[in-house]
């Protein structure tokens, strides 16, 4: 048995490992509890900053209230992988906290599996409301493994993962 980090290198044939492409292409569903509110769906909107572009808006493919009548859950798919988001609320209304998700479905395809991402963080504050601007930063970075056949002749299994850290 042997265990190592190692640069993941190019194979002799200048291409990359398949599991590579897996995980920039694998979809990514983002879902953000408003918790403690009194807004309506309709008061909500979902944008994509860009520079040189004022703002892209992004479809939401679902909003819900719950059951407990002071939460909405809103969710919609991610463009790519590296974006600012932004969602806009718009009349008076106030959010006691904000619940944060990021999910992304898993598959296997031969010898390499993609593993789901399924990440959540909760961002409040006891006694107060979010403030009117808040910025969260989520930081995704691959995590590779591969293991090597015990028989010569066999191909490499690898496994792939994002590991997702939420910011402030």
């Amino acid at each position: 048995f042997d265990n190592s980090l190692q640069l993941p290198l190019f194979n002799a044939d200048g291409t990359r490992w398949h599991i590579f492409d897996m995980l920039d292409e694998q979809p990514f569903t983002m879902t953000l509890d408003l918790v403690n509110t009194r807004a309506n769906c309709s008061d909500i909107t979902i944008q994509q900053n860009r520079p040189g572009v004022n703002y892209v808006l992004i479809p939401i493919s679902s909003c819900i209230h719950q059951p407990d009548d002071v939460t909405i859950s809103v969710t919609f798919p991610l463009p790519s992988h590296q974006l600012s988001i932004q969602l806009n609320i718009t009349g008076a209304s106030f959010v006691g906290g904000i619940r944060l998700c990021l999910r992304g479905p898993g598959q296997a395809n031969g010898t390499n599996i993609l593993h789901a991402v399924n990440a959540c963080r909760l961002f409040s504050t006891p006694n107060q409301t979010v403030s009117l601007v808040t910025t969260v930063s989520i930081v995704l970075v691959k995590v590779v493994n591969q293991t090597k056949p015990l028989k010569v002749g066999d191909e490499s299994q690898y496994d792939g993962r994002w590991t997702v850290t939420f910011g402030e």
